[in-house]
Order: C-alpha cells, then structure tokens, then sequence
C-alpha cells in the first residue's frame, strides 16, 4: 500500500510540473491580463485538476487523494476569478459525471478552494506579497484546513473517519505543495517578465537611436562596428547585417580606412575627442562627406568602445554644383527617355514642356502643344479628367493604367500612362510619361493568334470520348490557359483485346509546358501498345526524358491497360495523386506512390493489377482535377453520367489552379449474340427495326448509326426480291458479321461491288445519280469493311470492324 501511494504521489507530482511548463507556454502566448489568457490558464488548471482525478492517490483502503485543492487554490491565487471559474466549471462537471457517494462534500471543497483562492487573489492585490514563502505556505495551510472542515461538516458521522485519516497528510503534504507550485509559477512569471522587459528595453534604445537624425555609430577596442542607427546604415547605403562587426579595412577603400583607422585609434588611446570632416565611400561607390565627433566610452568593466556621431554634409557641398547642373541633367533625362513625356502646369492644366517622343506621338510641334490644356488631347469627359488629376495630386503618384490620347490628324491612339508630381522650377508641375500601345497590341494578337493555333494543333492530337461493345469512354480536358501541360491518349490493340492509355501532367501551365508535353507524349505513345509491363514502360520514358526536364520543372504520368481476354486492369502512376474507381475489387479513391518522371534516372515504378466485371467504372485524371476533390462533397460513382459531368464541373471552376484532364472508362456488358430473325412480310422490319436499332447501339456504339443505314439498305433490296426474310446478326473477334437472306431469284450484287470498287465511290456515285438502281451498294459499301453476295445472289454477307473509328486502332509501334 505504501508503494502504491508514493506511486501516485509521483504521478501527482509530474503533473505539477507538467503544469508549470504549460503555463510557461500560456503567458507566453498570452498576457494574463486579457480574457484569452484567463480562460486558457484556467483551463490548464481545470484540465490538470480533472487529470488528478480521474486518477487519484490510494492513501488508505476506501481513502483516495487529489490535488484540486492545490490545483485550484493556486490557479485562482495566480490567475485571478475568471480563470477561477473556468477551472471549477471543469472540475465541477467532471464531480457531476462520476456522481459518488461523497458528491456533495467533494463538490464544496472545489468550490471551497476557489473560493479561498479568488479572495487571496483580491486581498494580495492590495496587501502582501504573494512571492514570499511564509504567505504562499499559510495560503496552502489554510485552504487545506477550510477543505478538512467542509469535508467534516458535510459528511453523515459515519464516515467522519475519514476526515482524521486525511488530515496528517493533507496538513503536511498539500501546504508543502502549494508552496512549491507557487514558487515555481511564480518563478515563469518573473524570468518571462524579465525577458519582456528585456526586449522592450532593447527596442527603446534602438528607437532612440534611430530616431536620431544624424548617423551614429560604436565600435569596440578592435575597430568591429557594434551597434548603429538607420541613417549611418543610409550614409553608407549598406544594411545593418553587413556592417556589423566590419572594420574601417573592411568597409572603405584601403587609403580612406588608414586615415580613419588613425582618427579612431587616437582617439582609443588618449580619450581626446575631436570633430572633423571626413570622406566615406559607400557600397555602390559614391563619395559621401560627413562632420564626425568622435569620442571615448569606458564602461565599468574596463572596457574602451569608440562612440562616433556624423551629420552628413554631402547635399550642402553638392547643392550649388547640383543646382547647376539640374536643369541640363532634367533636360537630358526628358529628351532620351523612350517614352512621351508631358509636363503640364497643376492649376491651369496647359503643357508646359514635352520632348522629342511625345511630339512624334502626337504629331504636333513643340509651339503648338505648349498652347493646349491637357483636356485637348485625353479623349474622355473634363469631370473623369479632373477626377483623376485630383487623385494624382492627392497621393503624389498613381500606378499606371491606360488612357486613349488624340493625335493631331484626329486619330485616337491607346497609351499606357504613369503620372507624378515633380518640381519644375520654383512650382510644383505634373510630369506625365505615356506609351504607345499600339505596336504591343499588335504583337499581342499576334501571339494570341500563335497560341490559339498551337492549342488547336494540341486539341487535335487527343481523342475523344466514344461508346463501344466492351467500354464507354468519356474524356475532360479543360486547358488553365488556352495550352495545356496535361496530355492523354488511348487506343485498342491489334487483336482488340487490349485497351492502353495514359495521363501526362507535365509541371507549370502554359506555352512552356505544352511544348515539353508534346515532345514527352510522343514516348508514351511509342509504347502504348507495346507487350512490356507498365512499369518497365515508365522506366524506360523516364531514362529517355530526362533532357526535355530542368531542376524545376518534372512531369506526372499514371499508365493504364484494360485487357479484356482476362478481365484485368493494370496501372501503374508516376508522381499522380490516384484515381476514382467504381468496382468491387478497389476502393472509391485509389493511391498509388510512384517517382515523378524527369527528376531521377534510376527512379523506380510498381504495377498493380486487378479484375473488372461490366458495370465497372474508373477515373483517371491529372492532379488538377484531384486537388479539387477534396473541396467536394462525395461523388456518384455508381452513376457513371453523372460522376463525369460532376468532374467536368470541377475541370470547369474558375477556382481551379490547374489544368484538368480526365479519361473515364466504363465496363458494358457483352451484347448477347448471334441473333436470328426472320421476316415473313417486308412490314415487319418496322416491327423489330427498335430491337436491331438497340442491338447495333450495344454491339457498335458511335458506329450502330451508319451500319444501321447499311442493313436497312440491305433489307430493302432483299424485300424488293422476297417477302421471306432472315437475318442474322454475329460477332467475331472485333468483326460484326450481318447475314441477309431472301428466296427471292436472285440479285447479281457483286457485279456492282466489283465496278464501284474499281471506279472509286467517289466516281461511281456520281455516274450512278441518273441510274435506277446501285445506289444502296454505294451506301453499304461506304460504311461498311466487306459487302459480298453469295453466288446465287440470295444472300449479301456485310462485315464491319468495330472500335477502330473510336478508339484507335494501334500497331506494333503504337501508330494509329
């Protein structure tokens, strides 16, 4: 039992101390004297207080001991009534919630503590101090003593014993540790109001100092610069950082820092002081004078420091040349700049003066200007024009902005203008500098019509969304500007079993970008339909791109294979957040970690595959579109329309930072073929025309419309012939195979086939306009892969190989 209770007295005891160190950090970030800083200090003192207990010290079987009172007590004594209820709020909700068999007392003696410690707080304010020992132990005695009592007051007589268990420890132990949790509290407050002060008496002086107009400066018995003010710093035109601990050698040239380390020196040695003109050079070179008193500080360790104060005199030796040369200095300033520049009189707003560009801006002479008012050339109200020189006037310069100006041949020009109010003369005058636009925005169209195109040829170097047998495929891309760093393309393989895609997020936006996207894409498309695996696929690209990368820039890519002979999808990212998947075997948002590509040559890449099933659906995008899902709420993913017009909205924000890219993929269920029908009257086509139109629309997506035309085509030469019709519908591979059979006598179909095949449809359709029959071979022919007619002319065999038209076909190199 005993080691048990000097356990927790341990415990208790590293609360203590894990309090002073939080308060250490609360009246560091907050002064107690305001209300953030009562309610968090009262808050730490409730928290602790809840702490201990939540788990109390086992003094005796049945007599457990916390350290509220002190907690309490000291907190209130320290941080006065509001904090004071804070901590009891805490304490006293968490005595509601484990609602004892001795609630009532324990719930005084909380509020007995702060009470005890709030009527200190006002009484200290006033009379004693609370810093000595003597009082912070009477503090502790008496509150413990005020706890004992409402404890035996509160309690049935029964349990009264507890009372005299409690009070050696509580009367011995509690006051000790009131005393010390003062002490230390009192200790953080006092060290941080000594580091307080400390600052605060630093930044005064350093007020004072630069408050002087004067430079001024100290350096030690070594000459090292110490301390100095902003106009010494401005004398020399260098920064306090670069000057401290600088000698003379280190900051003027070796002839001026002999004569001023001499001046110096003397003064260190003998103690004289003297006052004399010097000469500095400053860090951009120029000559600067100064009268400096120099004299000698001991302080009382003995130590010599040089005090200098310097008034710089080099405006009063350079006024008279200056003043000179100010009217040829501002008269060659005027006539070089490479802009217009009018200066133009503040109260009668007439031009005073103007140089060489702007008379060839405006067309007039000099003495024909200088007798107009400002409100002859700005091509806009007087009012606006009044309004804008009374802002000029107000702040003394304006930022640029543009303004249309007439010429003297009466035509209106956009400048781009700047104006200020300079001295001129003896008055002050509006000097405005003005810029021909007209050429810029020349060159702006130019460069906009330049970059339109590239987007067009960027545009046209991605495919787009189509429907086919096996997948629907929707595509976003929505440029930040109006070229893109984010590429994509997808196609099938030569045996239509294998369906490849990429995303290329290349780093930065714009006309840069693009350029590295085209030329890193033209890789991923080499291997799009290569056997490797994708992560030997981005290994490869990556060693081959790294010169088409500087340090800052790097590219993003996440590759990706639906192979339909085993139902598995395989990805593999590089530096791309994830993906959205809809499907049994992933979660909604997929992550995979991955190196970026262009940063390093030996960066590796995993691959990762899974099964699919029809009714699956998975998004791949860029980051662009990433960043911003998290800004929303959660998608449809289930419903495979909506998710994708929900990424279109976001590719479409104007809050997005990005370029957004997304290719969207959605597993369809295999059509259920072959099909056979038969036809008994030419009517009945009507009849199944919406279940063959449905069938084509499954089997062939983008493509069911034209092959559609085809085999109506070919039913109605077949009706013509018979009224007993079959039809029979297979696919083969990637082929669809549309037999049409009539018992009709016969039709000689491929004479025709083989004349249009020799003539060209082109030729053919057009001998054939007048011609009564043909035309509908020309049709199938043009939609269609193969029409041919069996030998008896009974039956027509039209073929046609899906997917190429939508997805691309690949060959071996991954052309189209």
């Amino acid at each position: 039992m005993e080691r048990t209770f000097l356990y927790g007295v341990v415990n208790h005891i590293v609360l203590l101390l894990a309090l002073v160190f939080l308060y250490s950090q609360i009246i560091r970030r907050w002064d107690l004297d305001t209300l953030a800083g009562k309610c968090a200090a009262g808050g730490l003192f409730g928290g602790i207080a809840a702490i201990g207990m939540l788990f109390p010290v086992q003094y005796a079987p049945g007599i457990l001991l916390d350290v509220r009172t002190v907690l309490l007590g000291v907190g209130s004594l320290m941080a006065g009534p509001v904090a004071a209820g804070v901590a009891v709020l805490i304490t006293a909700l968490l005595q509601v919630a484990q609602d004892g068999a001795a609630f009532t007392p324990n719930l005084a003696v909380t509020f007995a503590s702060v009470l005890l410690g709030t009527v200190f707080y006002r009484f200290r304010l006033r009379s004693f101090d609370r810093t000595h020992p003597a009082v912070l132990l009477a503090f502790g005695l008496l509150l413990h003593i005020v706890a004992l009592v409402c404890l035996w007051l509160l309690l049935e007589p029964a349990q009264r014993w507890v009372v005299t268990e409690l009070c050696r420890p509580v009367l011995v132990i509690f006051p000790v540790l009131t005393l010390l949790l003062g002490r230390l509290l009192i200790q953080v407050e006092q060290r941080w109001q000594g580091v307080t002060d400390l600052q605060k008496s630093q930044d005064f002086l350093a007020e004072i100092i630069n408050a002087a107009g004067d430079p001024l400066f100290v350096s030690d018995r070594a000459h090292r610069l110490i301390l100095m003010n902003d106009a010494f710093c401005a004398l020399l035109h260098s920064t306090r950082q670069e000057l401290l601990g600088k000698t003379e050698m280190d900051v003027h040239p070796p002839e001026r820092a002999a004569a001023l380390w001499q001046r110096n020196e003397a003064v260190l040695l003998t103690g004289a002081g003297n006052v004399r003109e010097d000469r500095y050079v400053s860090a951009n070179g120029q000559d600067r004078f100064a009268v400096t008193r120099r004299s000698r500080y001991v302080d009382r360790y003995g130590k010599a420091y040089l005090v200098g104060t310097s008034r710089d005199i080099t405006e009063q030796k350079a006024a008279a040349s200056s003043l000179r040369a100010s009217e040829e200095r501002y008269r060659a300033m005027i006539q070089q700049s490479l802009d217009a520049i009018v200066i133009v009189d503040i109260r009668t707003k007439q031009v005073l003066d103007v140089n060489e560009q702007g008379l060839s801006l405006l067309g007039y002479s000099r003495e024909e200007l200088c007798r107009l008012a400002i409100y002859d050339l700005v091509v806009d109200t007087r009012d606006n024009i009044d309004r804008r020189l009374r802002a000029v006037l107000a702040g003394g310069e304006t930022v640029s902005r543009t303004l249309r100006v007439r010429k003297k041949d009466g035509r209106v020009v956009e400048v781009e203008r700047s104006a200020t109010v300079i001295r001129y003369g003896e008055t002050d005058v509006l000097m405005f500098a003005a810029r021909d636009l007209s050429a810029e925005r020349k060159l702006q169209g130019l460069i906009l019509k330049d970059v339109t195109m590239a987007a067009d040829v960027q545009n046209s170097l991605i495919p787009h969304g189509f429907n086919d047998v096996l997948i629907s495929v929707r595509t976003i891309y929505s440029p930040l500007h109006l070229v893109s760093g984010d590429l994509y393309d997808f196609g099938w393989s030569q045996d239509h079993q294998r369906f490849a895609g990429f995303i290329l997020d290349i780093s930065g936006h714009g006309v840069s970008s693009a350029l590295q996207g085209i030329a890193v894409s033209a890789y991923f498309r080499e291997l799009l339909d290569s056997p490797m695996r994708l992560d030997a696929k981005l290994k490869w690209i990556n060693r081959r791109v790294l010169r088409y990368f500087t340090e800052a820039t790097y590219a993003a890519a996440i590759y990706f294979e639906l192979d339909f002979s085993r139902n598995v999808l395989a990805y593999a990212a590089a530096g791309i957040y994830g993906f959205l998947a809809w499907s049994d075997q992933l979660p909604p948002v997929v992550r995979q970690a991955g190196s970026l590509i262009g940063i390093l040559e030996d960066a590796e890449y995993q691959e990762l595959s899974v099964s699919f099933q029809a009714g699956d659906a998975f998004y791949f995008m860029s980051d662009g579109v990433f960043e911003r899902l998290s800004r929303r709420e959660e998608l449809h993913l289930e419903n495979f329309e909506r998710t994708v017009e929900e990424l279109q909205e976001i590719a479409e924000s104007p809050l997005r930072k990005d370029d957004c890219t997304a290719v969207c993929i959605h597993i369809n269920g295999r059509p259920s073929l072959p099909v056979r029908l038969e036809l008994q009257r030419a009517d009945e086509f009507r009849r199944v025309r919406a279940r063959l139109r449905k069938l084509l629309q499954e089997v062939a997506g983008d493509e069911a419309g034209q092959i559609g035309i085809a085999l109506g085509e070919a039913l109605n030469n077949a009706a013509r012939e018979s009224a007993d019709l079959r039809v029979k519908l297979a696919l083969l591979g990637r082929r669809l195979v549309i037999r049409v059979r009539d018992t009709g006598p016969g039709f000689d179909g491929n004479r025709f086939v083989r004349t249009f095949s020799r003539q060209g449809l082109a030729e053919a359709f057009e001998n054939r306009l007048a011609a009564e029959g043909g035309r509908g071979i020309m049709i199938m022919l043009s939609w269609l892969d193969r029409v041919i007619y069996s030998r008896d002319g009974r039956e027509v065999l039209l073929m046609k190989r899906l997917g190429c038209r939508a997805g691309r076909c690949l060959d071996s190199t991954g052309n189209s």
